[in-house]
């Protein structure tokens, strides 16, 4: 009986007749010991900072809500202009109403 696609990577068989199908472990490519060899330097020298965490945590956040913020932007500035605008009709003074009609004219909404 022949077992052609056979292979015991990780595994180590009890029966003797399929030891023979077991893989050697894989060997340790060389990046990995220049990695090591690096981190032991580091270790050696404790004047070496290396930070892992992300510069701007953030992001992913920001890119995410940006769309949802700008609409929200747009309804607070027309609400804004809607309570100064009743304001005004309330005290319907000319020279408030002069005033903040200009200063109104600058607000995008």
């Amino acid at each position: 009986m022949v077992h052609i696609g056979l292979k015991f990577r990780n595994y180590t068989p009890r029966e003797t007749t399929l030891v023979k199908y077991k893989i050697e472990n894989a060997k340790v490519p060389p990046i990995v010991e220049e990695i090591n060899n690096r981190l032991a330097v580091l270790e050696e020298n404790q004047d070496i900072q290396i930070s892992f965490t992300p510069k701007k945590i953030n992001w992913d956040l920001k890119r995410d809500i940006s769309v949802k913020l700008s609409k929200l932007e747009k309804k607070t500035e027309r609400s804004i202009y809607q309570l100064l605008k009743m304001k005004l009709e309330a005290e319907s003074n000319e020279e408030n109403t002069y005033i903040i009609s200009k200063a109104l004219e600058n607000i995008k909404y």
